[in-house]
């Protein structure tokens, strides 16, 4: 790594991938896992999360796979651009449930058994479909189906649908009104505002190794114009800023060094109604407790409900504990 050894870093700080040791939550995350969590909990069935490309959907859902309890049976299809048998198929393979299957009422004989089995042994099942904006309505549907497979009186299974923010287009649709009324809780993330930028970023540097500053406030604030507080772009521009200050053989990352990446990397300038942002840095460790165990209590603490500019604006009515 270029710069690792002229900052002192033990680890490439603003990496794209998903790196659990760089976990962050913001105020919006916190309480979106909150809601995942509970939904395992209560078995609450269909639970949604919405958010633009890049603002942490998938980081959610890796932290959500680190904390699901030794109870719960969980799987996640990453690409459910399938047919319905495909998808059947792959689900059981995802359970191993099922050898291949030439018929839907073939699958839920034996999706049914293995719920069956599932509530003998007091486990729960879960059922994660990423990128769920790309489900079409009538494979949606067939998914929907799934819950009557569950024995009678008995917990169904969770399902939880994440997806960037034409799921919540493709759920509003008329057709999808039923599905609308099943929903139990969603919560749609926004990106960064101005100030989590700064904490991000500190937090970020801090895991890194390095405990003092590095971005100038004037540079916070214009990594936060830039990127519009999508974390992906976040670690994009502060990676290529990194780069500058290593390259000009300064510790510092000034505004013009941000300026310089985002033109690097061909970002538009900030509009003029995206004026430039003071931010605050904090640098401390960071609030989540270190260990899943410890994380997962904490959440459990927080039963509260989410607001209101981040529920669901025709889907949101439903309970969030």
């Amino acid at each position: 790594l270029m710069y690792a050894q002229h900052f002192q870093f033990h680890a490439k700080p603003f990496q794209i991938c998903t790196d659990p040791t760089f976990l962050w939550f913001g105020q919006q995350h916190k309480e979106a896992l909150a809601m995942l969590l509970d939904g395992i909990r209560e078995s609450q069935g269909l639970v949604v999360l919405s958010g633009g490309v890049g603002t942490g959907k998938t980081t959610l859902i890796n932290a959500l796979m680190q904390l699901t309890m030794d109870d719960v049976i969980a799987a996640v299809v990453t690409d459910p651009g399938m047919q319905p048998m495909e998808f059947f198929n792959y689900m059981g393979n995802l359970y191993g449930i099922a050898d291949k299957v030439g018929s839907k009422a073939d699958f839920m004989a034996q999706f049914s058994a293995f719920l069956n089995d599932a509530h003998q042994k007091k486990k729960r099942v879960l059922l994660v479909i990423d990128e769920a904006q790309r489900l079409d309505a009538g494979l949606l549907k067939e998914i929907l189906s799934l819950s009557r497979a569950a024995p009678s009186g008995r917990p169904q299974l969770s399902l939880f649908l994440v997806g960037q923010s034409e799921l919540d287009t493709l759920l509003q649709q008329p057709e999808n009104q039923a599905i609308q009324q099943r929903i139990a809780a969603s919560y749609h993330l926004t990106p960064m505002a101005s100030d989590e930028v700064g904490d991000y970023i500190g937090h970020r540097l801090l895991v890194a190794g390095y405990e003092q500053p590095i971005f100038t406030e004037d540079a916070v604030g214009r990594v936060h114009a830039f990127s519009k507080g999508y974390p992906r772009l976040v670690n994009t521009i502060c990676d290529h800023s990194l780069i500058n200050a290593y390259v000009q053989h300064k510790h510092k990352v000034t505004a013009t060094m941000v300026e310089e990446a985002a033109k690097d990397i061909q970002i538009p300038a900030p509009t003029p109604a995206d004026p430039p942002v003071t931010c605050n840095i904090v640098y401390h460790p960071p609030e989540q407790p270190s260990s899943p165990s410890n994380l997962r209590n904490s959440h459990s603490k927080e039963k509260k409900r989410s607001s209101s500019k981040n529920r669901h604006p025709k889907i949101g009515f439903g309970r969030f504990r």
